[in-house]
């Protein structure tokens, strides 16, 4: 079984999902903005957010039929990972719930 860990803090959540993953399950293009990424000399992870992003990832695990479980980890504080990169590798993926045709400007060093 698949262990998930959600950080949470009083606002928002975040799922840590290794970059490889999101490729290898083929939807690393379509997570959106809203989601973080960061990495280091090993490793990249994505910070799925909570509310469309960990949706999308949870089910192409159950797609995969992989099983998983959710850890969480809550701080009262703001969570450093407001202070990520914003994710951009999804920056063409029309996000049915974001409803304009008007264009995104992002400023980030991906990796």
């Amino acid at each position: 079984m698949k262990s998930i860990v959600l950080y949470t803090d009083p606002a928002h959540g975040w799922a840590k999902v290794s970059l490889s993953e999101l490729f290898n399950l083929e939807i690393h293009d379509k997570i959106s903005t809203y989601s973080y990424i960061r990495s280091n000399e090993k490793h990249s992870y994505a910070y799925l957010e909570e509310d469309c992003d960990l949706s999308l990832y949870l089910k192409a695990l159950d797609d995969k039929g992989i099983k998983f479980r959710i850890i969480e980890k809550h701080t009262d504080k703001s969570s450093k990972i407001r202070s990520y990169k914003r994710y951009t590798l999804g920056i063409n993926y029309k996000n049915p719930f974001y409803n304009s045709d008007l264009p995104i400007e992002v400023k980030s060093n991906l990796l």
